[in-house]
């Protein structure tokens, strides 16, 4: 165990390093990740100037609200502590490397959790830290994103965790990681929401089931949790946006207009080559930066599916079922971010 936490550490810290020597600071990172460290400022700069709870900002152009900071209160204030060590400029991209052998311990505390293999756990890993949604966010300075991408391996951790061993402590822990999130960035809990139920329900049915749920004492502190830490500090979030914590439109619209392809053929048309030619309220936003499964995937997974019996025996046995639930929520939540319509209907 040891070992193979001192490998991630040192291979984060490396990734780390190679980031920061290529780090460009007139690249989009700094602008953007400048961006939240900016508003974070602003946010303590009104607090330490009326004395207390501040709502508007009379900056950034014609004014800005400051009710939507607690939906990534979590995440300014990671930036503000890297920031009074090294700078506006040098901190914030210090706060996004030093993200990355973070990525890693997460990962690999829900995998060992989750497959019960220390080598897979620490293959895992790794390769979640050089993941390209990862690096893609990096680049473009998602601060938020980023830190979310922190919580969420905790957050399965701590459901799984709960699943296995229903208690008060475990409840608390559940409910902790997942208000957590929601303080961190709130636009990226309500999208793993679905995702997160889902892994719930299958932890449920493989481990104790729901009667050991049922009691007040383990949903009770769970509950409290994520009410108390994550839901109230939203409140003025969610009533500043709308109803729809930072988005554009309102949560149905919204999520119509910013992810529906509506078409099977945007599992593997990456540059829109075979649907460029198609009517713009059908062909995907490619513009927009949308996330595509590709060919490579689906064959890596059909492969594994048909040689399962194969893949799967002896020592792997164990591996069977962590596969087919990791594999079924992605497939999963990839369907789902297209929209509320199916991808292979018209």
């Amino acid at each position: 165990m040891f070992r193979a936490t001192l490998l991630i550490v040192l291979a984060g810290l490396l990734l780390g390093v190679v980031g920061w020597v290529a780090w460009d600071p007139t690249a989009t990172t700094a602008l953007e990740a400048t961006a939240h460290l900016a508003k974070a400022q602003e946010m303590v700069r009104c607090l330490q100037s009326e004395g207390g709870l501040a709502w508007w900002s009379p900056r950034f152009l014609g004014g800005s609200p400051l009710a939507t900071a607690s939906g990534t209160l979590g995440t300014s204030l990671w930036v503000l502590w890297w920031s009074s060590f090294f700078g506006d400029l040098a901190g914030v991209q210090v706060a996004i490397l030093s993200l990355v052998p973070i990525f890693g311990l997460t990962m690999f505390v829900f995998a060992r959790r989750l497959c019960g293999n220390l080598k897979v756990a620490t293959i895992t890993s790794l390769v979640f830290m050089l993941s390209p949604s990862l690096w893609t966010k990096s680049s473009i300075g998602d601060l938020p994103s980023l830190c979310a991408l922190v919580v969420l391996p905790l957050v399965c951790w701590s459901i799984l965790r709960l699943a296995q061993a229903p208690s008060p402590l475990t409840g608390l822990l559940c409910g902790g990681f997942c208000a957590l999130l929601a303080v961190t960035h709130s636009k990226a809990a309500l999208l793993a929401a679905p995702g997160l139920l889902v892994f719930g329900l299958w932890a449920l049915w493989k481990h104790r089931g729901l009667a050991a749920w049922l009691d007040g004492r383990v949903w009770g502190p769970a509950l409290a949790a994520v009410v108390l830490l994550g839901i109230i500090p939203n409140l003025p979030s969610l009533r500043e946006a709308g109803s729809a914590v930072l988005f554009e439109f309102g949560p149905l619209s919204g999520w119509q207009q910013t992810f529906s392809s509506k078409s099977g053929l945007h599992f593997f048309d990456r540059l829109g080559g075979v649907s460029g030619d198609f009517r713009g309220d059908f062909a995907v936003p490619n513009i927009a930066g949308a996330t595509y499964l590709g060919v490579v995937p689906l064959l890596a997974l059909a492969t594994i599916a048909i040689l399962r019996r194969r893949v799967f025996s002896g020592g792997c046995s164990d591996l069977a079922s962590p596969f087919r639930v990791s594999a079924a929520l992605a497939l999963f939540c990839f369907w789902l971010s297209h929209g509320p319509f199916s991808i292979f209907s018209g």
